[in-house]
């Protein structure tokens, strides 16, 4: 039978580790709240320079709408759980790293749907070509982030490798619809 005492000891334990999670918790929400905004961003271009995209030929692997909206969504919950994950798990060392590769692949996937998709009406075939190179420099930011973290924060890179396959999917619809756009 445990003592008062031994009782009374483990309180602050529990109260910390209570504080602990729910404060992990905060952090998730915080994550997911981010890549949310980029997302409705990425929706909004999407929507308002993407006609284009719809009335253009593509190519033939080009997912319907409702299928790619889908995966996306998928993607961005990802790369959000991912995030938190580096944040919670990397050490002291290589926080810093980690977390400054993890807010490039942010800015990248901010970046990249206006040029893909709001660039074209404003400057044509060289705006997917732009976007094509953003698109190869976004995967390779997130497989090298992946492989960054791969020790300290596994879960994460496992998401993060997960999203880099579409990411590579996207680039190659991104590099045949910039030939198509190009051979008119």
């Amino acid at each position: 039978m445990e003592t008062v005492s031994s009782l009374v000891n483990t309180l602050p334990h529990r109260r910390s580790a209570r504080r602990s999670r729910a404060r992990s918790a905060g952090e998730l929400v915080v994550f997911l709240a981010v890549v949310a905004a980029i997302a409705a961003a990425e929706g909004a271009v999407s929507v308002g320079g993407g006609g284009w995209f719809d009335a253009s030929a593509q190519v033939v692997w080009t997912p319907p709408p409702w299928f790619s909206r889908t995966v996306w969504a998928v993607v961005f919950v990802l790369l959000a759980v991912a995030g938190w994950d580096i944040w919670r798990c990397t050490r002291t060392a290589a926080r810093r790293g980690a977390r400054m590769g993890y807010v490039l692949c942010l800015v990248l996937l901010a970046v990249w749907p206006p040029v893909y998709l709001g660039g074209y009406p404003l400057i044509g075939p060289p705006a997917l070509w732009i976007a094509f190179a953003l698109a190869v420099v976004l995967t390779a930011s997130v497989v090298g982030l992946a492989l960054a973290v791969w020790r300290t924060a596994r879960a994460a890179s496992v998401l993060l490798l997960l999203a880099a396959c579409w990411l590579l999917y996207v680039a190659t619809i991104n590099i045949g619809d910039a030939v198509l756009a190009t051979l008119g």
